[in-house]
């Protein structure tokens, strides 16, 4: 794993949630293997899903005026998927 990257196990089935559920999970799973609350002492924070298994017409999505995006497989790698989803953390 690279520097600024971490892996974590999330108790939910990727198969079975909602990504609203996905999404906690993770943001749980991290607060707790960091130490602290989410975003903290970070400014932008990028979660990257192995795959898509339920309504997967999406690349990515993140919120406006937020701190997170997800990205499902390969999507994280794409530089126009995370410039559009940062502009959206970023009300552009």
């Amino acid at each position: 794993v690279a520097p600024g990257v971490m892996e974590i196990t999330i108790s939910v089935s990727l198969a079975n949630e909602t990504r609203a559920t996905i999404r906690n999970a993770v943001t749980s799973a991290v607060q707790v293997a960091i130490g602290e609350s989410l975003p903290g002492r970070y400014q932008q924070v990028m979660y990257v899903l192995q795959g898509c298994y339920v309504g997967c017409g999406w690349a990515a999505y993140a919120y406006i005026n937020s701190w997170s995006s997800v990205y499902q497989g390969q999507f994280y790698k794409q530089s126009g998927v995370q410039v559009h989803e940062l502009g959206r953390n970023f009300n552009l």
